[in-house]
């Protein structure tokens, strides 16, 4: 988190009035000086996103699998008080950013902590392409940190793979001239992989050309937390959470 420092400065304003006599006037001017007050504060509100994840479990996925990843924002001993808030990117092999409904084609997070209470989240109604955005109910105060968003990724156990050998056909002719076909099998080798309603999620190709080996490769993707926390004194719910998504978007 950035350090902010506010400064404000209010400088002496010289003042001026005007008195009209008849015909004739007079300009009746004062000046009060300068007087400079600075206003200066060591106060700032530091932070860090937190998750624990089961790094090596994902990184080797089975369809079905629960992975734990459980996202948070912690503010620093000694900071002042914050609210705090998350960013939810779901992100596929190709680094397209997709909706919730879509991506859980993929994956799904489970136990989300979503509601009104004083240690869940509250999801922002304001849309942001295929983002979602939480604020924590609460303000935190320096040293705490909130309640995970969510607890666990469950990889879809609908997902599927259908590997397949490709043949490409070649024509060509003869010394008598004959038109000769031939067909190779060795082209080209790939996996295609399928949601659980039956939709490509793509092709992943992964074949080794010295053993003829064909390796099925599930897709990977990637779901993507960012946190915020701005200050919570003289802050309400309502402004912190408008001026927090200003910092994420």
């Amino acid at each position: 988190m950035k350090k902010q420092t506010m400064k404000k400065t209010i400088l002496g304003l010289s003042l001026a009035a005007v008195l009209g006599l008849g015909g004739t006037f007079a300009y009746l001017t004062a000046t009060t000086g300068e007087k400079v007050n600075n206003f200066t504060s060591d106060n700032n509100v530091t932070g860090r996103t937190e998750e624990e994840f089961e790094e090596q479990k994902a990184s080797n996925y089975q369809p079905g699998d629960l992975i734990k990843k459980a996202p948070t924002v912690s503010i620093d001993q000694g900071s002042e008080s914050a609210w705090v808030g998350l960013k939810v990117e779901y992100i596929d092999s190709k680094g397209n950013a997709l909706p919730y409904d879509k991506f859980s084609k993929l994956a799904s997070i489970e136990d989300l902590n979503k509601g009104t209470g004083e240690t869940q989240w509250t999801k922002s109604d304001t849309a942001h392409g295929n983002a979602e955005f939480y604020i924590y109910n609460t303000a935190l105060t320096g040293g705490t940190k909130a309640t995970p968003l969510f607890t666990q990724t469950k990889v879809n156990a609908g997902i599927t793979t259908l590997s397949s050998e490709k043949t490409k056909t070649v024509y060509t002719y003869d010394a008598q001239g004959n038109l000769v076909k031939t067909e190779k099998s060795d082209v080209s080798k790939g996996t295609t992989v399928y949601d659980a309603d039956g939709n490509v999620l793509g092709e992943f190709k992964e074949f080794n050309a010295d053993t003829g080996a064909l390796t099925t490769k599930l897709p990977s993707f990637t779901i993507k937390i960012t946190g915020y926390a701005v200050q919570s004194k003289n802050v309400d719910k309502t402004a912190a959470l408008t001026e927090l998504e200003k910092l994420a978007f």
